[in-house]
This record gives C-alpha cells, sequence and structure tokens, in this order.
C-alpha cells in the first residue's frame, strides 16, 4: 500500500509541474528550461518512489543521443519552431 501511495503522489507531482508550470511563463526560453528541468525532477521522484531512476519510467538514452539533442535544440533556436 506505500508503493501503491507513493507511486500516486509522484505522478501527481510530475503531472502538476509538466502541465502547471511551463504553461504559466510567458517566455518561450524559461518554458524550454522549465520543461528541461523535468527530467531531474522525474528522476528524483522515480528514485524516492523506489522506480531506480529515469530507466523505471522507460526512459533510456541511446548511443547518439546527444547529436540528436543538439541538432534538434539548434533548429528550434533558428526557427523558433
Amino acid at each position: 500500500m506505500k508503493y501503491i501511495l507513493k507511486g500516486i503522489i509522484g505522478f501527481i507531482i510530475l503531472d502538476l509541474y509538466f502541465n502547471l508550470v511551463p504553461v504559466q511563463l510567458g517566455n518561450s526560453y524559461l518554458q524550454f528550461i522549465t520543461i528541461l528541468l523535468f527530467f531531474p525532477l522525474a528522476y528524483l521522484v522515480s528514485k524516492w518512489v523506489g522506480l531506480g531512476g529515469l530507466k523505471g519510467l522507460g526512459i533510456l538514452y541511446h548511443q547518439g543521443w546527444k547529436k540528436n539533442f543538439s541538432l534538434a535544440l539548434s533548429l528550434d533556436l533558428v526557427f523558433g519552431c
């Protein structure tokens, strides 16, 4: 029962953060930063719940993820998508 309660609380924390914090900001750069900050928060919450980090949530980094992330970020900054 303890793990289920922790899981529900963790889900609510992540859901509220992801759906409320970036929406309240008018600056798109601040929105982007708060979305990036979601991942360390998700890591901490998943460790607290007992899932063992982001892998427990199904987020796996593959080889070449840094290159893909850098390309997507540069395209977003150039074209303002």
